[in-house]
């Protein structure tokens, strides 16, 4: 009487076993991934038939065929053992190979930031540079101004030499800068 409770919870823990493989073979996207896991409920198939079937021949008490079918159950069982290893080394040996690949990626990643902000502060002292060189050109647009005003009251009254001299020397001072 006891073995046919333990048996009816095993046919349904079996039965459960089938709509997580359900959950589980939906999650898995890679055809090459799916066949072992078919190979599994097939499995898991058998041991659920297998269950109903020595439930029955435990029921009816046909001892004749008690052996074999708890030796198949036994192979089936180291079967599904052996799968379900190969399947978690394979899980994590792509799990492993990806976290690498992903540890690559990040380091290049981070190379590549770290790249970037040395450009940045490159481009920074670059544009301070740039912002203090358009200054200088502002301020000496308006000195040019002035002096072109002042060359104009100057060339009125004839006194144009000098200040031509005055231009020559700041548009050399310019160029050396």
């Amino acid at each position: 009487m006891l073995a046919n409770i333990i048996l009816i919870f095993g046919i349904l823990l079996m039965t459960y076993s089938v709509l997580l493989w359900k959950k589980l073979f939906a999650e898995i996207k890679s055809r090459k991934a799916r066949s072992p896991w078919q190979i599994i409920l097939v499995l898991i198939c058998f041991f659920l038939f297998g269950y109903i079937g020595y439930f029955f021949i435990q029921l009816l008490d046909i001892t004749e065929l008690t052996g074999i079918l708890v030796g198949f159950i036994f192979f089936l069982g180291a079967l599904f053992v052996m799968l379900i290893l190969m399947l978690n080394y394979q899980s994590a040996a792509t799990l492993n190979a990806n976290m690498r690949k992903l540890k690559n990626i990040n380091s290049e990643i981070g190379a590549a930031n770290r790249e970037l902000a040395a450009k940045d502060e490159e481009m920074k002292k670059l544009k301070d540079q740039l912002e203090k060189r358009n200054s200088e050109l502002v301020e000496m647009m308006d000195d040019f101004y002035t002096m072109r005003v002042g060359l104009q009251e100057e060339m009125e009254a004839g006194i144009i030499e000098e200040e031509n001299k005055k231009i020559k020397k700041r548009l050399d001072s310019l160029r050396n800068i």
